[in-house]
């Protein structure tokens, strides 16, 4: 059975090498019928090798770039960066499954830094752009009117970016050389020498006490699920 349900990921998840981010033509037709499936799980983003055997959850704001880097130099990727993607756990039962994510206070810190100071990218209304880009408290107001679960994938619960059920390898940023060679001790790779692309060098803003702790209401979740200190 194991053969088979392999044969069947291979087919379905596979990317359009010139869109990388699109799964190809008749992987989306079967993909229609995964999806239906009652044990489908996601949508996620994932990043998938048939070869390495190895699932992807990528976890925005927690090393995608560098991480996709390392893997395109020591890997043949075959599901590249797909999005909204569901996924069947009983075909990858063979693969390792596997999401690198990040303290939720920096994460946020550099969400807010890289996507509001430096360039609007959520689309706020000049008026209200002043308020948030100046004000880290006015951010964290913004994020209470979300629904975090299904939010961009910056800011959204990293709990609802992975299958935290099926996750067999969970690396952290702050550690992220270091969990980058277990990862690939466990697919049988040589380390890799870690670049870290999109550094951020901007200083972290002054966070009242306030909004720290509602940041960390907000994101409770992730705290107790990864083991980040509350």
């Amino acid at each position: 059975m194991n053969g088979l349900q392999t044969a069947v990921a291979r087919a379905v998840y596979r990317t359009d090498p010139e869109h990388p981010s699109s799964l190809r033509v008749s992987s989306k037709v079967a993909h229609r019928l995964v999806r239906r499936l009652p044990s489908s799980r996601g949508p996620y983003n994932l990043t998938i090798s048939h070869e390495d055997e190895f699932v992807w959850f990528r976890v925005g704001k927690a090393g995608t770039r560098s991480m996709l880097h390392l893997l395109r130099s020591s890997t043949s990727l075959d599901c590249h960066e797909s999005f909204r993607t569901y996924w069947i756990p009983s075909l990858f039962e063979r693969y390792l499954k596997f999401a690198f994510v990040r303290d939720p206070m920096s994460r946020s810190i550099s969400c807010w830094q890289n996507r509001v100071v430096r360039r609007n990218y959520f689309g706020f209304p000049a008026d209200q752009l002043d308020v948030v880009r100046n004000d880290f408290s006015e951010w964290v107001t913004w994020l209470e009117s979300l629904d975090l679960r299904q939010a961009d994938n910056h800011i959204r619960l990293q709990t609802a970016l992975a299958d935290v059920d099926h996750l067999d390898f969970v690396g952290q940023m702050e550690n992220f050389a270091d969990d980058v060679a277990k990862l690939f001790a466990r697919l049988h790779k040589a380390p890799p020498v870690v670049p870290h692309q999109n550094k951020n060098t901007t200083p972290p803003p002054t966070i009242s006490g306030d909004a720290e702790v509602r940041l960390r209401a907000l994101y409770e979740e992730d705290y107790l699920t990864f083991g980040y200190p509350t």
